[in-house]
């Protein structure tokens, strides 16, 4: 009888063990959660979950054998040489660890690997490259073809504008300004010289009258006095005349020369005019139009 109380003591203590609450550390607890998480989501084949709750397990509670797991979800991920390094630091903490034998076996294997897969992933590397280069290359010479044709069109624009003024120019018959200056200039010259040599004989007939009768005007007799008189009218006739044609000669060669100065190398056709004036009253010459 003690014998079986003895048992059902026991018996209800396990129970009762079993029962009651667990109080271990939490850190552990949450770190032992990460890593059965990580190996149900290994099973699963999501390598990257696995990786990162392995990871979180590690930072809690850093155990080697963590180490052994993420070696083994970077071999099944195909990342080789990662994963090889985690196997290297399992066995560097504990060499002859429950699971060293199956991590050597992964790394023997995983080094065959790599090195059978190097030549592979030398001629992949430099295929990379050589299709980066081939790649820049053709993308330099698409923008140097772009820059040519953006050039071209930029040229071609300027000719067209060029040959557009240049047809405008041919068009446009040459301004005669600078031919009108010289002409004007010419006449107001001339009208210069004639009102020169007007005045030269406006003075004769004056100094003829003044020989006749003097310069005070005493004539010895009334026909000396009709014909000093007559020559003196002469005189002032002549005179005004001078002074006409020679302001006149002034104007001109000022217009000339403003017209000269001032000729454009391309303009519109002719539009003016130049006519002289000759009446009793008035000796000249007129300029008409627009220049």
């Amino acid at each position: 009888m003690q014998h079986r109380v003895s048992i059902l003591t026991l018996v209800v203590a396990a129970i009762a063990a079993a029962a009651a609450p667990a109080h271990g550390d939490p850190v552990k607890d949450q770190a032992k959660r990460d890593v059965s998480a990580g190996l149900a989501a290994q099973g699963a084949g999501h390598y990257d979950e696995a990786i990162a709750l392995y990871n979180k397990a590690y930072e809690a509670v850093p155990h080697p054998e963590i180490l052994f797991d993420l070696g083994q979800a970077y071999r099944l991920k195909g990342d080789a040489e990662t994963a090889l390094g985690y196997y290297r630091r399992y066995l560097a903490v504990e060499p002859k660890g429950r699971v060293a034998a199956d991590a050597k076996r992964w790394m023997a294997e995983l080094e065959k690997l790599i090195k059978d897969e190097a030549p592979r992933k030398a001629a992949e590397r430099a295929a990379a490259e050589a299709a980066r280069e081939q790649a820049e290359r053709e993308a330099e010479a698409a923008r140097q073809a772009r820059a040519r044709k953006q050039a071209e069109a930029q040229d071609a624009e300027r000719a067209r504008q060029a040959q557009a003024r240049a047809d405008r120019r041919s068009s446009a018959p040459a301004s005669h300004r600078g031919t009108y200056g010289v002409i004007v200039a010419g006449a107001g010259g001339g009208a210069l010289i004639g009102g020169l040599v007007f005045g030269g004989l406006a003075r004769q007939k004056l100094t003829a009258a003044e020989a006749i009768c003097g310069t005070d005007h005493q004539c010895d007799s009334s026909a000396d006095a009709v014909r000093a008189n007559d020559l003196t009218t002469q005189s002032r006739m002549r005179g005004n005349v001078s002074t006409v044609v020679t302001a006149v000669g002034a104007v001109g060669v000022v217009i000339g020369a403003i017209l000269w100065w001032t000729r454009p190398a391309r303009d519109a056709a002719p539009r003016t005019a130049v006519a002289p004036i000759l009446l009793p009253s008035t000796i000249g010459f007129t300029v008409e139009g627009g220049f």
